[in-house]
């Protein structure tokens, strides 16, 4: 499945079925997503994301690393990378390409 950022200039390409999908309610999310955030979690080594884009990392109320990948351009939020569950990769905010 492809899928890109609101601009077009990031994409990202991974599998029709995630591993699994889930609901996050905590403040961090609420923050950083606007609300409560729903993701979809894919292995990382099947998933491809290219184009021009930007790193926040930062230590969430686990005490663990949080890396979240944003468009360079729109500032779509298009992955994040919690080390929580190392190896595996979320994706939201992304569209229909």
């Amino acid at each position: 499945m492809k899928k890109a950022c609101f601009c077009g200039k990031v994409t990202m390409e991974f599998p029709e079925k995630p591993l699994l999908h889930f609901m996050c309610h905590c403040v961090d999310c609420d923050l950083l997503w606007n609300g409560a955030y729903m993701g979809f979690v894919f292995p990382t080594d099947e998933v491809s994301v290219k184009g021009d884009k930007s790193n926040f990392k930062y230590t969430a109320g686990s005490g663990l690393v949080l890396e979240i990948d944003f468009c360079s351009h729109c500032g779509t939020k298009v992955a994040s990378r919690p080390e929580i569950v190392d190896g595996n990769l979320h994706t939201r905010g992304i569209l229909e390409k």
